[in-house]
């Protein structure tokens, strides 16, 4: 954050960006919801994931 690489959030919304996206597709995909392709979010989620960390 101090180099100015990630947008300068609380650490708790940085979490909330990096993890919630990976988890909740696990915890979809552990459930049984139908739809969830592993392989789809692995290539989908990370782009998307840094781009929410993203400096303004």
């Amino acid at each position: 954050m101090a180099a100015g690489e990630f947008a300068t959030l609380p650490e708790p919304l940085v979490e909330m960006l990096l993890i919630g996206p990976v988890a909740e597709t696990a915890r979809r995909w552990l459930a049984g919801v139908p739809g969830i392709d592993l392989g789809q979010a692995a290539r989908v989620l990370p782009d998307r994931i840094w781009r929410s960390l993203a400096p303004d």
